[in-house]
Formats: structure tokens, C-alpha cells, sequence
């Protein structure tokens, strides 16, 4: 479950999503809604070479602020679909 912030004050959705990491260490989000996003294995070694610079493909963590953060605010190397 997700919980995210919306517009307004105090304005909250949750959605149920799902992870899928690839064996290329890419990974992409889907949310019940129809939010589909990517990161590729590219930006996720880069993500990882800007923050905390941990094991990559094991402990590497810096991506989830792309994937659980607003989408305008997303890297050009992250990918986002709306399946409206």
C-alpha cells in the first residue's frame, strides 16, 4: 500500500502498488491507478553514484525517492505512463 500526497491540505490517496526488480537492476512501479513508472538499471547505478553510494543491485536505495515522489519533480532518466 502507498500512501500519497495530494493537492490541498490534509489531502491523502492510497493505492495498492507493485514492485517489479529486473534481473538488469532496472525497476519499475505500477500503481493500482494506472501510474506506471521506470527506472532503468542506467539511472540507477547514477542514483546510486549521487547519494549514499551503497553495494548496487543489493543495498542501494537512493531510486525510491524518484519512484515514490511527485511526478513533475522526477529525473529525466526516470520514466512515468498514466493508463487513463
Amino acid at each position: 500500500m502507498e500512501k500519497q500526497e495530494l493537492r490541498g491540505y490534509n489531502r491523502f490517496c492510497r493505492s495498492l502498488i507493485h514492485l517489479i526488480r529486473r534481473d538488469d537492476h532496472s525497476v519499475i512501479k505500477v500503481r493500482q491507478d494506472g501510474e506506471i513508472v521506470i527506472i532503468t538499471s542506467t539511472e540507477r547505478a547514477f542514483l546510486n553514484e549521487i547519494g549514499n553510494q551503497e553495494e548496487f543491485g543489493v543495498n542501494d536505495y537512493d531510486y525510491f525517492f524518484e519512484l515514490f515522489g511527485v511526478p513533475i519533480e522526477r529525473r529525466s532518466g526516470v520514466y512515468s505512463v498514466n493508463l487513463d
